[in-house]
C-alpha cells in the first residue's frame, strides 16, 4: 500500500510536470538537491548547481523521454541527476587535470595546421619563384631569407650575404611586388 501511495505521488508529480505547476519543479530541485547531498556533493552550492542543470536537462527535453511504464518518475529523476553529476565530476577533472593536456594538445594540433599551411605555402611560393621574373640578387635574397625564421631575418640576411641592411630591405620589398604580380596572373594566393 504504502509503495503504491509513493508511486502515485509520483505518477502525480510527472502529472503536475506536465501542467508546468511551478511547485512540482521545485519539488524535482529538492529531490535532485538532496539525493547530491553526500554522495555526489560536498557543499549544498554545488548540489544546487547540479539540481538547476537537471532541471534544465528536463526543460531542454529530457522530460518528454520519461516512460512510466519503465520506470518511477522519482527514480528516473535520480538517475538523471547522478548522470549529471557524474557528468560535471568529470568535467572537473578534466579542468584540473586536462587543462594542461588540452593546451599541449592544443598547441601540436596548431603545430600539424601550421606545417601543412607551410607546406601548401612553400609549394606555391617555389611555384612562383620558378616563374616570376625576378632577378638573381632578389632570388638570392629570397632564398636565404625563406629557410630562416622570421626573427631578425634582415639582420642575418645583410650578415650571411655581406650586403647592407638597406639593400636587403630594398630587395625584400621588390622581390614580393613581383611575386605578388605573378602569384594574380596565375591565380595563386600567397
Amino acid at each position: 500500500m504504502i509503495a503504491n501511495l509513493n508511486q502515485n505521488s509520483e505518477e502525480s508529480l510527472y502529472e503536475r510536470i506536465k501542467r508546468g505547476e511551478n511547485s512540482a519543479w521545485q519539488e524535482v530541485y529538492d529531490i535532485s538537491t538532496r539525493f547530491l547531498m553526500g554522495k555526489f556533493s560536498e557543499t549544498l552550492e554545488n548540489a544546487q548547481d547540479i539540481s538547476q542543470e537537471v532541471l534544465v536537462k528536463l526543460l531542454s527535453g529530457a522530460l518528454d523521454k520519461y516512460n512510466p511504464q519503465k520506470k518511477e518518475f522519482e527514480k528516473w529523476i535520480l538517475l538523471i541527476t547522478s548522470r549529471t553529476a557524474i557528468d560535471q565530476l568529470r568535467r572537473k577533472k578534466f579542468r584540473d587535470s586536462g587543462l594542461k593536456g588540452y593546451a599541449i594538445y592544443k598547441k601540436q594540433l596548431e603545430n600539424e595546421i601550421n606545417k601543412v599551411e607551410e607546406n601548401e605555402t612553400r609549394q606555391n611560393l617555389e611555384r612562383l619563384i620558378e616563374m616570376a621574373p625576378l632577378s638573381e640578387k632578389q632570388l638570392e635574397v629570397i632564398m636565404a631569407g625563406y629557410s630562416k625564421p622570421k626573427k631578425r631575418i634582415i639582420y642575418y640576411l645583410a650578415e650571411s650575404l655581406q650586403i647592407p641592411i638597406g639593400t636587403v630591405k630594398s630587395r625584400l620589398s621588390n622581390a614580393p611586388e613581383t611575386l605578388r604580380e605573378t602569384s594574380k596572373k596565375l591565380e595563386y594566393q600567397i
